[in-house]
């Protein structure tokens, strides 16, 4: 870190909301110090004090017509004021108020000085100081630091003075002091409440130590999040890590002694762990299908459970972890047809939002004469994507040998549908049933067209 110092002489100069009062000799000069022996207190501080200055009131604009009386010589009795009037008229006259600026160095300096005290002076933590220099103005212009042997003292107008050292003294000077995102600091270093750690707060986070798991930094959301659920002596314990990105360059986290806390600008934050925390993790992560926590694990009956993105995880103490992908129906439990056209029944695509497709159907010829059909069933994305599932087939009336019954049930997997899921979540759908012999690409995309209106493009979800 690069540290610019500066002596109370260089930066006395620069005015504070702070005043204080000094005395003046009745000419309105500076009074000089109190000499060694004297009464009152020679040393700069912020009390105040009132001090005599003897003023005449000049005759016809001239200068003051008498110089001041010698108030060390006996008084004749020519001198002795007639009545107590002239007494107090004397007195009002020789008593004047003269303030002057306190810098801020000068309240730095004391403040900084009066911590160093409080903590020990050199037998203290901080040890000695390592420059003669009360106040060292700070890189930013704000503030202002002393250091010593085993950390330094920061002061700020907004923060007032407080120490660090140790190891998350080294923190916080690795991440740029106080123009890093946590700034001055707003405690002392001071023990954590189950008595094993150590923190600092600061204006924009903490910074927490322990013997097992060193120092580490917490703030934003996350901090917020770790705080709810009680500090260290929650669940969670101590962090592991300081706030980093996520692989995906969307997200942030800090992982702790039992579990992480994840968070992204779409969920918030939220802490996962335990078995649910490794199911997590053995699929990618917030890089899995799942997605980023919207819940804190929560209470399911019979076994727990947290809420993703796009899905959830839930946990039983006989089926262990399991992963739950969102779906997306596109149901058509009633199909029928106009008068004289005796087909039937009903169909359904499900998305999941782990890619996998499910389209079943069953239809049913009830008349004499056969068909031929085309089902169409369509979703489209926000992005204006179409995703088509299509299935042909004949039901055999009593014209022809044949079964009167059509059914399938495919599975497929699409990876774009992984991909696009928030998307397609969002979208619009539709279906058509024809009884048609045109199976044609051409006819396949008009009746999409007709379900979902224009697209950019159609992806066939089973070839």
């Amino acid at each position: 870190m690069s540290t610019t110092y500066q002596s109370k002489a260089e930066t006395a100069a620069q005015a504070s909301d702070y005043t204080r009062q000094v005395p003046t000799k009745p000419n309105g000069q500076a009074k000089p110090a109190n000499k060694p022996g004297s009464q009152g207190d020679a040393s700069a501080s912020a009390a105040t004090r009132v001090a005599l200055a003897a003023t005449e009131s000049p005759q016809n604009g001239s200068a003051l017509a008498d110089p001041a009386p010698d108030v060390t010589a006996p008084l004749s009795s020519s001198q002795v004021p007639s009545s107590s009037a002239a007494l107090t008229a004397n007195a009002t006259a020789l008593t004047t108020l003269v303030t002057i600026p306190l810098s801020p160095i000068l309240i730095a300096a004391e403040a900084i000085q009066a911590l160093y005290v409080a903590k020990g002076s050199a037998g203290g933590v901080l040890g000695n100081p390592l420059n003669a220099s009360t106040a060292n103005v700070l890189p930013d212009g704000v503030g202002y630091f002393r250091p010593f042997q085993f950390g330094s003292i920061y002061w700020s107008p907004q923060t007032g003075a407080h120490e660090v050292h140790g190891a998350i003294f080294a923190k916080w000077a690795s991440m740029g002091w106080e123009r890093s995102l946590l700034g001055y600091p707003l405690t002392d270093e001071t023990a954590t409440p189950d008595a094993v750690g150590r923190y600092n707060h600061f204006q924009g986070g903490s910074i927490y130590w322990t013997p097992q798991t060193g120092a580490h930094e917490v703030h934003g959301a996350i901090r917020g999040e770790w705080a709810s659920l009680g500090w260290e002596r929650g669940f969670l314990g101590y962090p592991l890590t300081d706030e980093t990105g996520t692989p995906d360059g969307i997200g942030r986290y800090n992982h702790f002694q039992g579990g992480s806390v994840y968070w992204s600008p779409q969920s918030g934050a939220h802490e996962v762990h335990g078995n649910i925390r490794d199911k997590w993790a053995s699929m990618g992560w917030e890089t899995s299908y799942l997605g980023y926590p919207v819940s804190d694990e929560y209470a399911a009956p019979p076994g727990r459970a947290s809420n993703f993105q796009n899905g959830q995880i839930s946990w039983t103490s006989n089926g262990g972890a399991v992963d739950i992908p969102q779906t997306y129906i596109v149901d058509a439990p009633n199909i029928v047809f106009g008068t004289g056209i005796s087909i039937g029944g009903n169909a359904r695509l499900t998305l999941q939002s782990n890619g996998v497709l499910h389209y079943r159907g069953h239809l049913h010829d009830s008349g004499f004469p056969s068909y031929d059909y085309l089902s169409v069933f369509t979703v489209k994305d926000t992005m204006g994507n179409a995703y088509g599932a299509t299935h042909t087939g004949r039901t055999h009336g009593t014209d022809e040998s044949g079964s009167r019954d059509s059914d399938w049930d495919e599975t497929s997997a699409n990876d774009l549908v992984r991909q696009h899921w928030q998307s397609i979540m969002n979208g619009n759908w539709g279906w058509k049933v024809d009884v048609t012999s045109d199976w044609s690409p051409q006819k396949i995309a008009e009746d999409i067209a007709s379900l979902v209106g224009t697209t950019v493009g159609i992806i066939a979800l089973f070839v």
